[in-house]
Parts: C-alpha cells; structure tokens; sequence
C-alpha cells in the first residue's frame, strides 16, 4: 500500500456526492468545506475536495490544498511539490479548477476525480498541457503509511519485582520466536488472551514469579474498572497505563507504556 492508492481507493468513494440543491454549492459537498470554517458553507469547493482526500489518506490536506486555486499554485512553488503527472497528484488550472489525478490514459490524458464539477465529485478525464501538477511529499516519494496501531490498556502492581508477563505479540509466529531465544524455554508457559478485538495479542509468562501486569484490555474503561477491583483485594495502589501497539508489532512487560 501507498499513500497514493489510499488517495484513489478514499475519492473512487466520494464519486456521486453532489449539492443539493443543485447549484448552490450546499448540501452532500459541505463535508468538504467544513474544515474550514462557516464561511466556507455556499463556495466553490473543488479545493477544499482535494483537501478533504488528502487528509483522510494521513497527509496534511489543508496545509496542502486550499479552496483557492490560486493559493494552491502558490503551495506548489513555495514548498518545491511540483512534479511530473502521477497517481494522486493535484492538477490546478490557477485560479479556476483542481482535482486529482487518478491514472495514465496515454497521450498526455489523464483519468480523474473532481470535486465541484457539473456541482458533484465525478469521473473526467483530462489533457494536462498548460496544467500545474504537484503532490505532498508522501506520493512524490512513494512512501507508505505507517501501520496501524491498537492501543492495550494494563495494569502494573509496582509491589511487585521482576517480571512473569511478557507481551503482547500480534501473532504467535512472533512470540514463539522470541520464546525459543529466552534462557530455559520450556519453564515459561505461552498463552493468548481472549477479548473481544480480534487483534488480541499473544503472551508468555514466567509462572514461578508473582503477578506484576494485568491486562491488557481493549478499552479503557474496562481497565480500569478492574483496577477498582485489584486495589481493593491487594489493599494498595496500582499503576494504571496503556501501550500502543502497531499491527505486526510486539512489545515486552518491561515496556512500560504510556500512563493513561
């Protein structure tokens, strides 16, 4: 995956929203102009479109684009983003009309997404002479996203020394790998925690030591709703905190996370 294919899969969707009535640029476009504020309710929006995409697809869509083409002429050159036509991409006719590039058709045509055009977001397909091309740095570049994160909420009884718990692996390929490395592997026991994210992540503990962590769980009020009920039995105060993990991601018990 690239930013860019994030930016076709995100405007394929947006495909069919118009204004209502047609015209007045109000209605299904006015997703697009809120970011900028009420002002913007009633404008020419075909900017502020571009923007919107962007943005979803993780970049800095109103640092960016802009409901001006003008401006945005003056964001391509000011900040060196012009480039060559490439998937994702703004085109901008300075001062009258944006949209983004969606893929090649050959003979300098282009197939592409616009917002405000005959007052909808469609499918067009441009010639790009006399056009300004330019891209954030993140499709220039090809980059892909970083991964996506879950956020694990635990517990940790700072009574307690040394460490049973280690996790959370998002597989158990993982895990076992960093099992087969530990000192005496077969005195630890590996286990996964069963919850209702299906991306629930995998542990091994030491069973010769006491409880130090608990968790994680998915939610945070389900945290710490148990943390009420361990203070209580343990008659001490205990650390609540939370790891953010991303999706292929492990992290060890002596990781201890953020407080939250």
């Amino acid at each position: 995956m690239s930013y860019a294919s994030d930016v076709l899969d995100i405007m394929e969707g947006e495909v069919g929203v118009h204004e209502s009535p047609w015209g007045s640029n109000r209605g299904g476009c006015e997703k697009y102009q809120k970011p900028w504020g009420s002002w913007m309710i009633g404008q020419p929006w075909c900017g502020a479109f571009v923007a919107w995409v962007w943005d979803r697809a993780g970049m800095d869509g109103m640092g960016l684009a802009d409901p001006s083409t003008a401006t945005m002429c003056n964001i391509a050159s000011n900040k060196g983003l012009k480039c060559s036509p490439r998937p994702g991409a703004a085109f901008v006719n300075c001062g009258t009309h944006t949209g983004i590039l969606h893929h090649d058709m050959g003979g300098g045509v282009w197939k592409t997404v616009e917002g405000n055009s005959n007052d909808q977001v469609q499918w067009r397909q441009r010639d790009l002479g006399g056009w300004t091309i330019y891209a954030p740095q993140e499709i220039k570049s090809g980059a892909a996203p970083p991964p996506p994160t879950t956020t694990w909420y635990y517990i940790e009884d700072v009574h307690q020394k040394g460490i049973r718990e280690f996790g959370g692996w998002a597989t158990a390929k993982a895990r076992d790998s960093v099992l087969r490395d530990m000192e005496n592997p077969g005195h630890y026991r590996p286990f996964k925690r069963e919850y209702p994210d299906p991306d629930a992540p995998y542990f091994f503990e030491d069973p010769s030591k006491s409880e130090r962590y608990y968790g994680g769980w998915t939610s945070k009020s389900g945290r710490d709703k148990s943390l009420i009920s361990l203070e209580e039995q343990f008659d001490r105060t205990m650390r609540p905190f939370s790891r953010q993990l991303a999706s292929s991601g492990s992290a060890s018990a002596d990781d201890m996370g953020k407080v939250d």
